[in-house]
């Protein structure tokens, strides 16, 4: 029996750009030399952990990107796509059958602003949202974990997870929860939120479409 749904943000319920070149592309900065995926940029790690600050990340982005601090900031900003077609029903759906819905992000507080903005209705459906910065930890650490564990009631069932980074995966199972790596569809066309009802179905929690 599930007792709780957890997901992530980016690449699950909210489409993002996962490398630097995609979003600084987005934004008009080109020409420079890109740092790959956001995933394995450290200063961003820090940032989102709570470890560096917003000045000194923005800074050292813009000294890594060889663009204007300003450009950096506009860069960040892009990661940011929109919600996923059928996230926020999702999220709805649950809360309907009286699920607690909670979510997981390693994020910081420029995105977080912009969570709750208008622009992501499902931020606003959700029950909680955990953001890494606040809590000073970043999945896959079992502090981050630990900090939903904590909002949940003491109630039989299991927790299911949902991220699309593996490692995140692994430190949920590891944790004792159910998790399922999600394909956010970039490069595949995967729809991230068919892949979540079809899990919660084979769960017995929705209906399979």
């Amino acid at each position: 029996m599930i007792r709780a749904v957890v997901f992530d943000l980016g690449g699950v319920l909210v489409r993002i750009h996962h490398t630097w070149e995609a979003a600084a592309r987005a934004v008009g900065v080109s020409g420079r030399e890109m740092l790959g995926r956001l995933a394995d940029y450290a200063p961003l790690s820090d940032y989102q952990g709570g470890i560096l600050s917003e000045g000194n990340y923005l800074a050292t982005l813009a000294k890594d990107l060889k663009c204007s601090v300003q450009e950096a900031g506009q860069v960040h900003a892009a990661i940011l796509g929109s919600d996923y077609p059928g996230a926020e029903d999702l999220v709805n759906e649950l809360k309907a059958l009286g699920l607690p819905t909670l979510c997981l992000s390693n994020t910081n507080e420029l995105h977080y602003q912009e969570f709750f903005g208008g622009r992501f209705p499902v931020c606003n459906a959700l029950d909680h949202l955990i953001a890494s910065h606040r809590i000073e930890a970043n999945k896959p650490a079992p502090e981050a974990f630990q900090a939903i564990q904590d909002l949940l009631p003491r109630s039989e069932g299991e927790v299911i997870f949902f991220d699309d980074h593996p490692g995140n995966v692994a430190g949920a199972l590891e944790f004792g929860w159910l998790a399922k790596q999600i394909d956010p569809g970039d490069e595949t066309g995967a729809d991230p939120v068919a892949q979540m009802r079809e899990e919660l179905a084979r769960l017995g929690v929705l209906q399979q479409l």
